[in-house]
């Protein structure tokens, strides 16, 4: 008997509110707006997005390891040998597969780490530790940087001048692109800083 009692009142609930209808509470929704906001100002999205238009490749990592394993996968692959790499814990690994060369006349393949990348303008900054790998980049070149190395509006003038390692070198990656490499890659890895 209680059960049937809770569905007359649920059914004349339903019943009422079908009867007495009552103006539509949001009647203003824009229906051809987006329903959630872009998100313009993220440093890494903006970089990525200017990245991939210029035809640059962009891989993001959530950690070392993960983006150890695309860089060696993607090597492996593409059946790249000779390799030149400023990631010291990449030229282990690739050293281990006999990919490393130092013979820097026959890079096929540069690995660098870089300091810095101003996600507005495409100009990366690096640390230049062997300055005969730079005076020819080879033809292929993948740049390694963390999410927290990524920063809008970055100039020479504005790098923090108190790091004490080699010299500091600036390009603009896309120009780069365009005039000198046939390929280019960002593997950009997961920091949270």
């Amino acid at each position: 008997m209680r059960y049937s009692s809770e569905k007359e009142k649920l059914l004349k609930t339903i019943r009422n509110s079908l009867i007495e209808k009552d103006s539509i509470v949001y009647s203003d929704i824009d229906t051809s707006s987006e329903i959630y906001y872009r998100i313009n100002d993220d440093p890494v999205m903006v970089f990525a997005e200017n990245a991939t238009d210029y035809g640059a490749r962009f891989f993001y990592s959530k950690s070392i390891e993960d983006m150890q394993n695309k860089v060696v996968s993607l090597v492996d692959y593409r059946g790249w040998t000779n390799i030149y790499s400023t990631d010291k814990s990449l030229e282990v690994l690739l050293a281990n597969k006999g990919l490393i060369t130092n013979n820097h006349s026959e890079v096929e393949l540069g690995i660098i780490n870089l300091s810095r990348i101003s996600s507005d303008s495409n100009i990366v900054f690096f640390k230049d530790f062997d300055h005969s790998l730079f005076s020819n980049l080879p033809p292929i070149v993948f740049f390694i940087a963390n999410t927290s190395d990524i920063r809008p509006g970055l100039s020479m003038e504005e790098y923090d001048e108190t790091d004490s390692l080699p010299t500091l070198n600036m390009i603009d990656s896309m120009n780069l692109l365009n005039e000198e490499l046939k390929e280019l890659y960002f593997f950009i890895i997961e920091n949270m800083n």
